[in-house]
């Protein structure tokens, strides 16, 4: 019997994707030789047709066929493909595959279903098989004890099996052979059904199925999900190929495209394996693998070091942060409610839940990321806190507004008032800016100069700082001051910092100091990016100079982070980390320690004269937040411009902060303000701070001006204190002890010189203070 491929076939076969080459390959002939073949085609009455040849997974034919059925005598109905019955399921390997690919589970693999899909994958160069059907890479057979009674069925026929109460009976399961020769331990393997599996049950709860039988022997499951053409006509994975092309074979092996398939009714199925007889292992982890991939395609996983999880849903724009190690929160956590609404899991699934937790916890794709509040930066890009679900990402480029989570970049719930994006977006396309909106708020309170600055260049330096803290804090590293507003009564300095969280985070309330280190250290880890303590007062003095201490450290540390024990009972220790800028209010600045002054900036301002007070100075501001924001924004996009065009790796600072300087220039220049004056004047400005709180700095100053010698030592130093007939220093203890003023002047070399001008050097072995003008401190020895 000859049948050959008419025209209309190859046409098909062309349009499909398929070459004429790979066609000759696959064993696609115009002969039929088989006898059985021949005999199948005239009892099924088969005019045209094809024979597709199987082989084993080394490309040799293992005697298996099928046949595509074309055209029947009087008729196009029946099925497509037929093989003889008792020939069992098998898998389809297309010629041509590398030598050693089944046994080398670095290999991508896809699964489709069809011969022609799998050729068509396998022209573009992806390592493909192909089942028959969805279900045929797998045989059952029912084994029937002898009591069983057969009868005929009615309606559409099949045969009906009575079976007595004592009679069990089997469903013996094997799958296609070529599998077992597949090894597939951690082998990324990608199914691809046609695009019914979106309306078809059973072809989705296949998908499902032959996943679940991959994953249990190690693969690395995903599927990729086909739509249909917007007309109606299904897609096959030979009509992706060839509307894709190339970069649509690449997304096949892209497992951030894909996820674990998951059965048509996800809850309905749970529900099912939860209440069945026995829910033993294989069941509890089948269904915390569905829960996880029903997850993965509603939203996206986050874990933290601390041990907290998160899930953000990008339907509902909800991030659930939750952990799976106290059930009692879990079960009164928003993520508890989803499981059991959506998944009909509860927290009484105790070994599901378990289970769901280690999957959670270290399936890709999911990110180990360290939560923000309110505002952070990577790279030149800053990331604000739109809403729980909504973020902001500036760029030099542009201002864009996406999802929470973006760039891994997650930021916790409940720490900002909603921002509402159209307004929002409305303000900055229409923006044009004048004075900046902090430096007309400055204006209004009664602020004092800073040392070596006029009261214009301080309210522009403070301004501009008002714009970099905290929004740019840690920004290449940043290092933003230690705030410490010295005000009077009813000076507004408590509405000033209202005002800067209410921007930040729509909440304008403040927070006194704690009672003790670790609730200070709660209180801080927790603050949405900057720490305000309002009218900082008497504090215990063990907490005060840890406080001090801490502070100072954090300011400067790279990573800044505390370490707790994590009982008191124990040894071990945890580090929390620190991501807030710093800043208080206080009558009377407390800081004395020159470590701490000089990574500050200390301001002061008058109370307002009675009668000129508002009263709603703060709140009348606040309802124009979303006017500030767009102007934060905007003047850091502004400023990200000036950084691409003028950052200078190589700046020489005067200040100890690291790129503070630089970044008050060009944050001045976005802002349209020239601060050249005020930058240069820093390095003073912090030496007269020193110099003023710092007793022992002051004692100094008072030296240099009453000594008048060219230099002096130590010794000199203290007998100078003790014969002051106005006893200003005696009651410093350190200026009563030459060994303990040794210690000091060598820890504090760089502030005690800033702030006096005394230059201190060994000569003869011998520590010399050397006073302004009283010689070439060269010739000391080293």
């Amino acid at each position: 019997m000859s049948l050959r491929l008419s025209e209309d076939t190859w046409t098909s076969l062309r349009e499909s994707g398929l070459s004429e080459s790979i066609v000759a390959q696959a064993g696609i002939k115009d002969q039929l030789t088989d006898a059985d073949t021949r005999e199948l085609f005239a009892r099924r009455k088969i005019t045209s047709g094809y024979l597709i040849p199987y082989a084993d997974a080394n490309g040799k034919v293992n005697g298996h066929n099928r046949i595509r059925v074309l055209k029947r005598v009087g008729s196009d109905g029946g099925p497509k493909y037929l093989q003889p019955g008792s020939s069992g399921n098998h898998l389809y390997i297309p010629p041509g595959l590398p030598k050693g690919w089944a046994k080398d589970p670095t290999t991508p693999l896809v699964i489709t279903e069809g011969e022609k899909k799998t050729l068509a994958a396998a022209q573009v160069g992806l390592i493909c098989v192909g089942v028959g059907g969805v279900n045929s890479w797998r045989n059952r057979t029912l084994k029937l004890p002898k009591e069983a009674q057969l009868q005929e069925g009615e309606g559409k026929g099949g045969i009906v099996v009575k079976l007595d109460d004592k009679v069990t009976h089997m469903i013996q399961e094997q799958v296609a052979p070529e599998l077992l020769d597949i090894e597939f331990g951690n082998r990324p393997v990608t199914i691809v059904f046609d695009s019914d599996t979106n309306d078809n049950p059973d072809v989705q709860d296949a998908a499902f199925e032959l996943a679940v039988w991959l994953e249990d022997r190690g693969a690395e499951v995903g599927q990729f999900v086909l739509l249909p053409y917007d007309d109606g006509r299904k897609c096959g994975l030979d009509d992706y190929l060839k509307d894709e092309g190339e970069e649509g074979a690449n997304d096949l092996l892209d497992f951030d495209l894909l996820t674990f398939p998951s059965p048509p009714n996800v809850k309905h199925w749970i529900s099912e394996e939860l209440d069945s007889a026995r829910v033993g292992r294989p069941t509890q982890r089948r269904v915390a693998r569905v829960a996880l991939s029903s997850l993965d395609k509603w939203g996206k996983r986050y874990k933290d070091s601390g041990g907290t999880y998160y899930f953000f849903d990008t339907e509902t724009k909800i991030l659930h942060p939750f952990r799976m190690d106290n059930l009692q929160q879990l079960r009164s956590s928003t993520f508890g409610s989803l499981l059991t609404n959506d998944l009909g899991i509860h927290t009484a699934d105790t070994p599901t839940m378990s289970r769901l937790a280690d999957l959670f916890a270290t399936r890709e794709p999911v990110a180990t990321i360290t939560p923000h509040r309110a505002v952070t930066t990577r790279g030149d890009v800053l990331y604000y806190q739109l809403s729980d679900g909504r973020v902001a990402r500036v760029s030099a480029e542009s201002i864009e507004f996406v999802d929470n989570g973006t760039d891994e970049v997650l930021f916790v719930p409940e720490i900002v008032e909603p921002v509402d994006e159209d307004e929002l977006a409305g303000i900055i396309a229409k923006y044009e800016r004048k004075s900046p909106l902090w430096l007309d708020a400055i204006k209004t309170v009664n602020l004092e100069p800073l040392p070596e600055l006029t009261l214009d260049e301080t309210q522009k330096l403070l301004a501009t700082l008002f714009y970099l803290s905290p929004w740019l804090h840690r920004w290449r590293r940043l290092m933003t001051p230690l705030e410490v507003a010295v005000a009077e009564p009813n000076s507004g300095k408590t509405f000033l910092y209202n005002l800067r969280k209410g921007i930040l985070t729509g909440r304008p309330d403040l927070e006194g100091l704690p009672d003790d280190f670790r609730g200070w250290v709660s209180a801080v880890s927790a603050a949405p990016a900057l720490w305000a303590c309002d009218n900082l007062g008497g504090v215990r003095s063990d907490f005060w100079h840890r406080l001090n201490d801490e502070l100072a450290r954090l300011i400067t540390d790279p990573n800044p982070t505390v370490e707790l024990r994590q009982l008191y009972t124990t040894a071990s220790v945890y580090r929390v980390p620190i991501q807030a800028a710093f800043a208080v209010t206080t009558i009377k600045n407390p800081f004395t320690a020159p470590d701490i002054l000089q990574r500050s900036l200390i301001y002061h301002l008058r109370a307002i004269p009675s009668g000129k007070r508002d009263a709603n100075w703060y709140e009348n501001q606040l309802r124009d937040r979303t006017l500030w924001l767009a102007e934060h924004l905007l003047a850091t996009q502004a400023f990200f411009k000036q950084v691409a065009e003028k950052w200078d790796d190589g700046y020489l600072s005067g200040f100890r902060l690291v790129n503070l300087e630089q970044s008050l220039l060009l944050m001045g220049e976005a802002l349209g303000l020239d601060l050249r004056s005020a930058v240069a004047a820093l390095p003073k400005m912090v030496s007269a701070n020193v110099a003023e709180y710092d007793p022992i700095v002051e004692a100094l100053v008072a030296f240099v001006d009453e000594w008048h010698k060219p230099e002096a030592t130590i010794g000199n130093v203290i007998e100078w204190v003790q014969m002051d007939q106005e006893r200003r220093y005696v009651n410093i203890k350190s200026l009563d002890n030459t060994i303990l003023l040794g210690r000091y002047i060598s820890a504090h070399v760089y502030d005690i010189e800033q702030a006096t001008g005394i230059q201190i050097v060994t000569k003869h072995n011998q520590r010399m203070l050397i006073m302004p003008g009283g010689g070439d401190a060269d010739e000391a020895e080293s």
